[in-house]
């Protein structure tokens, strides 16, 4: 049978929640709603909410915001036609604003069922994925935050159900609970490493690396992707397989042509067209800074040798770069440039899993979420608010 009708609940807030099973279906596409209410109470008297709202947890993993109404110690909620459109189990939440705190009022199960007309999957415009929900919950203020914060889970893993797919917070380590076998798609952001301390000078060199392979970490499992070219920082993305370098390298030999103004400045062409202007930069031998360091404009480098002709100054490029330390500046990018990579496929293994990369930056990934364990983490984490 089709739910077209109210069905009303009395939670004392006294004892534990009780979790009810609806019979009967919610099926996609009718029209007329089911309304749920309930009404509070601490050890029978009346406890009047201050603010209410209500999840439709679908079996997919994605959640319907639902707007409530409040008659003194009653909320009612009719679901709407989005709760029926991913067919199978359904939970409904409700939640009310009592006394500062959030508080779960009900919980009720029951089934949604494909309509007549087939329609299985109805455009949704609220719905967080199942991690955002758990930092919301721990998170709001009030009620209203819920509408401002709901979006749609637009990632798509290997032609599954976008729904089912999460993707963590970024940090230099992340962790997920996927379904076991599944791909494990991470981006990973790259940053330049440059050795030892302090600032760099002729009598305090620093060299500069980029990385070559990049190695990522799932549990206890390395993964090594050879990139097609070294990156001096930018990002590599397994769910496009590509690279994408916000920074790059001109290293100093000596042979540049250089003309020197008459304050002293000593300008090298290099030709650094890609170069973005005011952007930022590293050197192994000086501080990157323009005028007051080396620095770049209009394509050339630019520097205020102390005491040195151009001549002295491109010497001293040129013993550098015979000795193996060559004089190396790391700009940014005016411009990105991308480019496709061959990068070995992660799968995750079962359980809790943690993902880290040698790459000197942040990480985050996309997954195909393992439901049974999010939604026990979902009631665990609402008994720790409640307790």
């Amino acid at each position: 049978m089709t739910l077209s009708f109210t069905h009303h609940f009395t939670t004392d807030l006294a004892v534990p929640i009780e979790r009810h099973s609806l019979e009967g279906f919610l099926v996609s596409g009718d029209r007329q709603a089911l309304t749920l209410s309930v009404t509070v109470r601490r050890e029978d008297e009346p406890v009047c909410p201050t603010s209410a709202a209500a999840y439709v947890l679908r079996a997919d993993g994605t959640d319907v915001w639902c707007e409530c109404s409040i008659d003194g110690d009653t909320i009612a909620c009719a679901l709407p036609l989005e709760a029926a459109a991913v067919p199978g189990p359904v939970t409904v939440l409700v939640r009310a604003g009592l006394e500062d705190s959030l508080t779960t009022v009900l919980v009720c199960d029951l089934q949604a069922l494909r309509g007549p007309d087939g329609e299985t999957v109805l455009p949704a415009e609220q719905v967080p994925s199942l991690e955002e929900l758990l930092a919301r919950l721990d998170a709001l203020d009030d009620l209203e935050e819920a509408a401002d914060h709901a979006r749609t889970v637009s990632a798509q893993v290997d032609g599954k159900a976008a729904a089912v797919v999460l993707t963590t917070e970024i940090g230099e380590s992340c962790a997920c609970v996927p379904e076991k076998d599944t791909p494990l798609l991470p981006i990973a952001e790259i940053a330049l490493t440059q050795d030892g301390e302090g600032t760099p000078s002729v009598s305090n060199i620093r060299p500069l690396r980029a990385v070559e392979r990049l190695t990522v970490t799932v549990g206890g499992t390395a993964y090594e992707a050879a990139l097609p070219s070294p990156c001096w920082g930018g990002t590599v993305s397994w769910p496009d397989g590509t690279v994408t370098h916000r920074w790059a390298r001109a290293v100093l030999d000596g042979t540049e042509e250089a003309v020197q103004s008459g304050n002293g400045y000593v300008y090298l062409s290099k030709g650094l067209t890609d170069a973005k202007s005011g952007g930022k930069g590293y050197c192994s031998h000086y501080s990157y800074k323009l005028w007051s360091g080396i620095g770049i404009t209009g394509g050339r480098v630019v520097y205020l040798p102390s005491g040195m002709t151009a001549d002295a100054w491109k010497a001293y490029l040129a013993e550098q770069y015979a000795a193996g330390t060559p004089v190396t500046m790391v700009y940014e990018l005016a411009s990105p440039v991308t480019e496709a990579a061959d990068l070995p496929a992660l799968y995750a293994a079962a359980g809790e899993q943690t993902l880290t990369h040698d790459g000197n930056g942040t990480l985050a990934v996309t997954y195909h979420a393992d439901l049974a364990t999010l939604f026990s983490a979902i009631w665990a984490r609402l008994d720790a608010l409640e307790a």
